[in-house]
């Protein structure tokens, strides 16, 4: 006696769609690594998303409001920084923290080592007593995902300049074959350094330019060695230092990158499929 299953299509076709979608939801995702140089103004914040979802917060800008670009950047579901990196304590790089802080549960931070004796610093140690909190050091190499690395370039423990600028995080993020190359406000001074450390290792696609474009930064031998393909200058209009200088865009211009500023642009958006830089 045949019996009969009346549901057993349709139990068969929910069970078809499920994995249909759990497969599109896991193995369709866009392979792409994000990079967003978000515009705050006479500051520096980069965020990046890597392919697996993980959220990278290079510096914060001086407003507390950048937690609204960061809630139009990062998912709802997703309110977690996996790596917060503060390049140096100046302002107009870590002004935004306690924002950040406040919005966003951070999962590791690194920074150069320098507190200044600041009272937002201390209060940011507080609020992260849990967190994970390393000392950035010359050649730890960070494997995030897999054909995703984050190299740290500078600072090293003989550097013994006064300046904070000179102690800024240098940072290098490789996606396959696709590189970034993060200088922080590091003058001529430690991009000399990094000429002679490391040659044409510092070759990057992308270079956000020093220091906002200010003179201090952007020598023409460490132009030729990063031999980038796009320079991102972070500033704001009008700003009271005359950023960016004339020195810097000439030397830019001669070496034929192409500038991309967020004075002009707003927030500046690539993707990386690990071959290919493309806009956003």
């Amino acid at each position: 006696m045949k019996t009969k299953h009346p549901n057993l299509f349709a139990i068969t076709t929910v069970c078809l769609l499920v994995t249909v979608i759990f497969s599109f939801y896991f193995f369709g995702k866009s392979q792409n690594m994000d990079v967003h140089f978000i515009d705050v103004g006479q500051g520096d914040a980069t965020l990046i998303t890597t392919p697996l979802g993980k959220n990278i917060l290079i510096d914060v800008g001086a407003r507390p409001d950048i937690v609204h670009d960061l809630g139009s950047l990062i998912p709802l579901h997703n309110r977690t920084i996996d790596l917060l990196i503060l390049t140096h304590p100046d302002l107009d790089h870590v002004g935004g923290m306690i924002g950040v802080i406040d919005q966003f549960a951070i999962d590791t931070m690194l920074h150069s080592g320098l507190a200044a004796g600041s009272e937002l610093y201390n209060s940011v140690f507080e609020k992260l007593s849990t967190t994970q909190i390393i000392t950035a050091s010359i050649g730890q190499v960070f494997t995030l995902e897999p054909g995703l690395t984050l190299e740290i370039l500078y600072p090293h423990e003989h550097n013994d300049s006064y300046d904070a600028n000179d102690h800024s995080v240098v940072i290098k993020v490789k996606h396959f074959d696709n590189t970034i190359l993060f200088t922080g406000d590091a003058s001529k001074f430690v991009e000399h350094d990094l000429v002679n450390a490391y040659g044409e290792k510092i070759k990057a696609d992308i270079l956000q330019v020093g220091h906002h474009g200010s003179s201090t930064s952007t020598g023409k031998d460490f132009m030729e060695s990063v031999s980038p393909e796009f320079a991102i200058l972070s500033y704001g209009c009008n700003n009271r230092f005359g950023h960016p200088h004339t020195e810097v865009l000439s030397t830019l211009f001669i070496n034929n990158v192409e500038m991309l500023s967020t004075c002009d642009e707003g927030t500046i958006s690539f993707a990386s499929d690990g071959k290919v830089w493309k806009r956003k």
